[in-house]
């Protein structure tokens, strides 16, 4: 595959997801496992971080579907182009709905990547219906910089891929310019959370408000003595 192409344009109504995503940040897939049955009620996309993956493997990707939930692989992909597309062609036939690449990889890797993981995705059967999320700047970077975030977002604009990655207050510098893009936000900290290693932090409601699709939610949720209550007040926030 020529992998100058740009990535085809037909992606699933963002709204059919939801509006918040429960980070599986554990070691093995049975804690894993808990928290999807515990709010297989209330949430429908689930993170597969590097913990998890290199815990678990590509089979809790595969338990996490068998659920019926979407499954967000989040290995931040950032190599050779050609690398990239092969990896990002295994997360798509696993059946991963959205996958990240690092946008400091490049254009050229990131349009890699969204080709190669609908290919993937395309052989076993699956449509294009996906999300190939660029990485602006991580959340806990002590180096952001306005122009390093515009320098990251312009690589992920360029690519073509449909979707990005930055902290809400980071939404707000560029947003004239993210209209087109499927924006996740990580970072998100309900009233009275601690910060942890998180450095731009947003509230659930603010990060909506400065125009995110998909709100990424860990420590708060999967750390919390019930979840699923915590769940809940998040999503009556919104």
């Amino acid at each position: 595959m020529d992998i100058n192409t740009k990535a085809p344009d037909s992606f699933e109504e963002p709204s059919l997801l939801g509006k918040l995503a429960v980070a599986l940040d554990f070691d093995n897939d049975t804690k894993a496992m808990r928290i999807v049955d515990l709010l297989k009620d209330e949430v429908e996309v689930y993170k597969v971080g590097l913990e998890l993956f290199t815990a678990s493997g590509p089979d809790v990707v595969s338990k996490i579907i068998d659920r019926g939930k979407n499954v967000f692989v989040d290995l931040k992909l950032h190599d050779i182009p050609n690398t990239v597309f092969k990896a990002a062609r295994v997360l798509g036939s696993l059946g991963a709905k959205l996958i990240t690449a690092h946008s400091a990889g490049g254009s050229d890797m990131l349009r890699a990547a969204a080709e190669g993981f609908i290919e993937g995705r395309t052989y076993v059967g699956l449509d294009e219906n996906c999300y190939c999320l660029g990485v602006s700047m991580l959340t806990s970077d002590p180096s952001f910089s306005q122009n390093l975030f515009l320098n990251r977002l312009e690589a992920i604009i360029e690519s073509g891929i449909n979707g990005m990655v930055c902290s809400g207050t980071d939404l707000s510098i560029a947003s004239d310019k993210t209209a087109d893009l499927f924006k996740v936000v990580p970072g998100i900290r309900p009233s009275g959370s601690p910060k942890g290693d998180q450095l731009r932090v947003t509230s659930p409601a603010d990060a909506i408000k400065l125009g995110a699709d998909l709100l990424v939610v860990g420590r708060p949720i999967i750390e919390s003595s019930d979840p699923l209550a915590m769940v809940q007040t998040i999503l009556e926030s919104l």
